[in-house]
């Protein structure tokens, strides 16, 4: 009896012991994927960056007119329909309010860091101030065959650069892609198909494309990484003493 009341305790506490350690293993996990997250987006940064400076150039204008012109090899008026219903999958009221939907879920599931699809909205002010700020003017209006279903809002901008529909769209596949849903792991399939309506109805120039691209993609990185990071919590097992018995 005395041998078995010695032995608990000290099973015990190299049980806890043994959890510490996993602690510890499972915290330097997350401390790693803390570190490599941003080191990822830092890259889209810097191409984005770059980006906004060939387009200041304009040497993105060779691109540009070359992606124009191939756009309209082939047309067709089902064509038109069916990729200005795809574009609607981009507008600020869907995106949006996705992002605000998300953020809602997020909040109730996870608290603070479940907000982090609220960064959409910080990408979507820098994208409003370069077309205010950076002179780059979309394709001429006469090579346009977009099709209106219904009046949305719009909001009308001097300048064409970067594109918010590929922004929205590349950040909120990109997050849901992030997520263990298979539906969420299909949702980046949206992006090259929202690149290519865009295109071929001639409402951006190819570099306003790549560059909603490269910026979307970096929030949702960040975001993605917020959240995984601020959501890890790490808690030690209680240590426990060895009380000897006699």
């Amino acid at each position: 009896m005395e041998e078995t009341a010695i032995h608990r305790p000290v099973d015990t506490l190299a049980k806890n012991l043994g959890d510490d350690a996993g602690l510890e293993k499972q915290h330097g996990a997350a401390l790693a994927l803390e570190e490599r997250q941003p080191r990822r987006a830092a890259p889209l940064v810097g191409v984005f960056a770059a980006l906004s400076v060939l387009v200041a150039l304009r040497a993105t204008q060779v691109l540009d007119e070359w992606a124009l012109s191939t756009s309209q090899a082939f047309t067709a008026n089902w064509l038109d329909f069916v990729s200005s219903f795809i574009t609607l999958l981009g507008n600020f009221e869907v995106t949006g309010g996705a992002a605000l939907a998300l953020a809602l879920r997020g909040w109730r599931r996870k608290g603070a860091p479940g907000l982090a699809p609220l960064l959409l909205f910080v990408g979507v002010a820098i994208e409003l101030g370069l077309k205010y700020a950076l002179p780059h003017p979309g394709p001429p209006a006469e090579f346009s065959h977009h099709r209106r279903f219904f009046a949305l809002y719009t909001f009308p901008t001097p300048y064409s650069f970067p594109s918010g529909h590929m922004l929205r769209t590349t950040f909120l596949a990109s997050y849901l892609t992030a997520q263990t849903s298979p539906w969420g792991r299909m949702s980046w399939g949206v992006v090259p198909v929202m690149a290519i309506s865009l295109l071929y109805l001639n409402d951006h120039w190819m570099s306003d494309v790549l560059g909603g691209g490269a910026l979307g993609l970096a929030f949702a990185l960040a975001a993605i990484a917020f959240e995984r990071n601020a959501s890890f919590r790490p808690q030690r097992a209680p240590n426990v003493a060895v009380t000897p018995h006699s």
